[in-house]
């Protein structure tokens, strides 16, 4: 905005991509020296607030006998990994804490890597799980083809024990559940039934992008 305001209106393209390399490259070094997501930088109300949540999830954690590690590239952002043993699947568990915004998020990455090649199909059948999901939805990262379950919730007034507890027994059981009925999808494993369908509605698709092309 300070640049913004500086260079005025009616730049040219290459002045506005100049101001925006200029203004990437102070941020990036603002970035490098700390001055974002620095504890210094926390009020004795944030500090208090962010050592008390932590506190909870190790507590949590702790009490189930959970083997965990805490990650975080900014000290306003922390994150406990571990893995989890449920009777369908073996979950990577992730709960993270942050204070902008002052939030919880439970992950559960499932033991799977989709392919590529079927990822419209997966997408298709994510939808249909988040459907009539109330605590969170399946997320597909495109990027590594992973899958994983996520709920993020505010805690603005604080985190309590027992609201982290059936969140996180309520993501993992999504995660497991998930597991099953995905994992087909991921490697293209159909019965025929299935395989028929699927080509069906894949020849309708085809045949109407064809009409829209050559319109």
């Amino acid at each position: 905005k300070q640049k913004q305001e500086e260079l005025g209106e009616n730049l040219t393209q290459e002045q506005q991509k100049a101001a925006v390399q200029e203004c990437l490259k102070v941020h990036t070094a603002m970035v490098r020296k700390g001055v974002f997501g620095n504890t210094d930088n926390m009020t004795e109300e944030e500090e208090k607030f962010f050592s008390e949540s932590l506190a909870v999830v190790k507590e949590f954690l702790d009490e189930n006998k959970l083997s965990y590690r805490m990650t975080g590239n900014r000290s306003r952002y922390k994150v406990f990994s571990f893995e989890m043993q449920m009777p369908a699947a073996n979950l990577h568990m992730k709960i993270a804490i942050g204070l902008d915004p002052r939030s919880c998020r439970v992950d559960a990455e499932l033991p799977i890597t989709a392919d590529k090649s079927y990822e419209y199909l997966i997408c298709r059948a994510i939808c249909e799980e988040n459907y009539m999901k109330r605590y969170g939805a399946f997320q597909y990262d495109e990027t590594d083809g992973t899958l994983s379950y996520r709920y993020c919730f505010p805690i603005t007034h604080g985190l309590y024990k027992d609201d982290l507890e059936k969140i996180f027994l309520s993501v993992a059981q999504a995660g497991e559940l998930g597991h099953k009925t995905l994992k087909k999808h991921c490697v293209g494993k159909y019965k025929d039934d299935e395989l028929e369908s699927i080509l069906e509605k894949l020849n309708v698709l085809v045949s109407e992008i064809s009409d829209y092309t050559s319109a």
